[in-house]
């Protein structure tokens, strides 16, 4: 029932009471103080332990330095299984070529035909079409406009956008020049009609008309600040001048 250390002291003094090595520590030391005697009996035996493993490393070391040590058994060899295919790459049979798939056909061809249409156009649109066209050597006002279109077609897509999606409020009074819409037959090869037809699409115009009108707007006042701008605009290509000259001969014969 005592402490830790009165406990400790006892087990100590009674083992070292068989040890002459304690009684020789004990007669050197205070009489009476356990504490010293338990440090001396801890260096005594990390001593020991020091020399034992001191002692194995050397038997380790002198086993080692032996020839043939440690002897490693050597693994078992796979066995050889004859091969049909040959080691090199080169001479390796070609892997089965890949089936190409078929090309799809071409698209079709574009409708080269032309179709006349009634669009609702201001006046003075009308007008600056015929202008245009008598101007630059086109038969008629579609002349005008397929050139027209072409050219907005031919646009960047941020000029796209920006021709077609910003509004501009040229004609918001109804007594303003031109603000009366009327019909007027138009003629425009059928991939143009189609071109505006995804435009209208794609901008929710409410028609192919608005579409026509927006267009219109946009590039009439840069005309008519711009002479330069005009001529290149409107300048007919080898393919236009031929097409205008048939239309115009086959307009005299009827």
């Amino acid at each position: 029932g005592g402490s830790p250390l009165s406990l400790s002291s006892h087990l100590s003094l009674s083992w070292c009471s068989s040890q002459p090595s304690c009684h020789s520590a004990m007669n050197t030391s205070e009489p009476g103080n356990p504490t010293l005697v338990l440090r001396q009996m801890l260096k005594q035996a990390e001593e020991a332990h020091r020399e034992r493993v001191y002692s194995q490393a050397q038997r380790f070391r002198m086993q080692a330095l032996q020839p043939g040590y440690p002897a490693q058994p050597q693994p078992a060899e796979a066995p050889v299984t004859p091969s049909t295919s040959p080691s090199t790459p080169q001479s390796r049979p070609l892997a089965p070529a890949k089936v190409t798939p078929e090309k799809l056909p071409l698209s079709p061809v574009l409708d080269s035909s032309v179709r006349t249409q009634k669009m609702s156009l201001c006046s003075d649109q009308e007008e600056w079409l015929v202008t245009m066209a008598a101007q630059h050597g086109y038969s008629s006002a579609s002349g005008a406009l397929d050139r027209l279109v072409k050219w907005a077609n031919a646009e960047t897509s941020s000029a796209k956008k920006h021709l077609f999606l910003v509004i501009r409020c040229r004609r918001c009074s109804a007594g303003a020049k031109g603000g009366v819409k009327h019909d007027y037959d138009l003629t425009l090869p059928a991939m143009q009609w189609q071109w505006l037809g995804n435009v209208k699409e794609r901008c929710q115009h409410a028609s192919v008309g608005k579409t026509l009108r927006i267009m219109i707007d946009f590039y009439k006042p840069l005309c008519d600040g711009d002479p330069n701008f005009e001529n290149q605009l409107f300048a007919q290509t080898s393919s236009e001048g031929k097409e205008n000259n048939s239309e115009a001969d086959n307009k005299k014969a009827s």
